[in-house]
């Protein structure tokens, strides 16, 4: 009866030693295949992170460009605006909306009062002037249309963003704008204020470059 139980036990004890021998060589497959994937994930992380430097650097050194001929071009005669400042002028000239006496004398008599009609002809004349220099909004719309369009080329060709939308130009602007996530505050947030040797920082325009003047388009400061 030992000697079956011996047999026994010897028998068990080999299926044991077989098992574990097994979830051993399991556990070095699990443990290599971690290692490899820990590997790549290092690499992978250690290329984006060469690869995104190298686009943010193209990126930040062309809008860095572009503001430095924008400065030089601040005050340079905008040849296009200035004709349409010089039309305005001549229309506001031409049509000034002044009365003539006739007309003041006919607004006494149903007013009673120059200082009245005085007001209210004023009133009137700024808001006809104000008609004409309206029209200048068409001009300052262009030239910001202007610098928009080349922020746009600048992150489509150096940023590699046109595959985000097909819209074009200033269109583009608007259309990566509507990307940004709702309530993010970009100029707190770090995963969107990126630090670039020898460059500088770019902060959440996207968003409001449709409204604001084109001197204002762009957050810069010098680099940490």
């Amino acid at each position: 009866m030992t000697d079956l139980d011996y047999k026994y036990a010897l028998l068990y004890q080999r299926r044991l030693n077989l098992l574990q021998n097994q979830v051993t060589a399991e556990s070095e497959k699990v443990t290599m295949a971690l290692d490899l994937a820990t590997h790549d994930d290092i690499h992978r992380f250690a290329l984006f992170e060469v690869k995104f430097q190298e686009l943010w650097c193209a990126v930040t050194n062309s809008l860095e460009e572009l503001l430095k001929e924008l400065r030089q071009k601040r005050e340079a005669v905008d040849m296009d605006f200035k004709k349409q400042v010089e039309a305005v002028f001549l229309a506001c000239r031409s049509h000034t909306g002044i009365p003539s006496i006739q007309e003041i004398e006919q607004r006494f008599c149903i007013e009673k009062s120059y200082a009245v009609v005085y007001e209210k002809y004023l009133n009137e004349i700024r808001a006809h002037l104000s008609k004409h220099l309206s029209s200048l909004d068409n001009g300052l719309e262009r030239s910001l249309d202007n610098v928009k369009l080349q922020v746009a080329q600048i992150l489509i060709d150096k940023g590699h963003l046109g595959k985000l939308t097909q819209a074009q130009g200033v269109e583009f602007i608007e259309a990566i704008a509507t990307q940004i996530p709702n309530g993010a505050d970009t100029r707190d947030t770090k995963s969107t204020e990126i630090w670039v040797p020898n460059a500088g920082e770019v902060s959440a325009f996207l968003p409001r470059i449709s409204t604001v003047p084109h001197s204002q388009i762009f957050r810069w400061t010098d680099s940490k």
